[in-house]
């Protein structure tokens, strides 16, 4: 197998399902779902905070409130509406599932890399059965550090530690990504695939399956 790990990123790889998403598609609620995304997406205070989140120093509780404050939508319904599109996100193709069980039975660790937050911990993963589905999941929010963060010396935060442990060299690990900015995972010796317009997730699979055939 040319890649030992294979990365996949969540929010515009594997899924395209977003927070409060549910009060996006109802015409009487569609104005909480933009109040609430502009509150913590655009607004600046709430991307500061947002980018804390994701670094584990924030929780969803905290956010809430931050949210609550922010907009005056009431606390509880926030959080329901949160935690209820938290545990139905979709991945982004039906095909696939059927195309990591491939990758994984051919010998590839495939792990989910993903920016995220505790919601994903708390309630996307065992609502989905991630933790089943893939080798592993290095998430932001555990690690401390988004993809993005390199120190000085070229250690990841987020990369580095999970190479070492595992024995991964240069040219045995990939990252799957709609994010053209983290082609710097490069740097770590890790290949970079970008999802686009041009070529999707499945299609970066298929390419995966179709290089290693009856490679060991």
């Amino acid at each position: 197998m040319k890649y030992k790990t294979i990365f996949i990123d969540w929010h515009g790889t594997l899924s395209n399902s977003r927070f409060w998403d549910r009060w996006a598609k109802d015409v009487d609620k569609q104005h909480l779902h933009q109040q609430a995304q502009y509150a913590l997406f655009e607004d600046a205070e709430g991307l500061l905070i947002l980018k804390d989140w994701m670094r584990g120093l924030r929780s969803v509780d905290n956010v809430i409130s931050y949210l609550h404050d922010a907009t005056g939508i009431p606390a509880a319904e926030l959080e329901d509406e949160l935690r209820y599109t938290s545990e139905n996100m979709a991945f982004i193709n039906h095909d696939v599932v059927d195309r990591i069980e491939t990758l994984r039975s051919m010998g590839a660790k495939v792990l989910i890399a993903s920016d995220n937050m505790d919601t994903f911990r708390l309630w996307t993963i065992p609502a989905l059965g991630l933790e089943g589905l893939f080798d592993g999941i290095l998430t932001s929010e555990r690690r401390g550090a988004l993809k993005s963060e390199v120190n000085e010396d070229g250690f990841s935060p987020f990369f580095s530690l999970y190479l070492r442990q595992n024995n991964i060299q240069p040219g045995e690990a990939v990252l799957i990504d709609d994010n053209q900015e983290l082609k710097l995972v490069e740097s770590l010796g890790i290949d970079f695939l970008h999802v686009n317009a041009v070529a999707d997730l499945v299609h970066h699979l298929d390419d995966l399956i179709q290089t290693n055939q009856g490679v060991v």
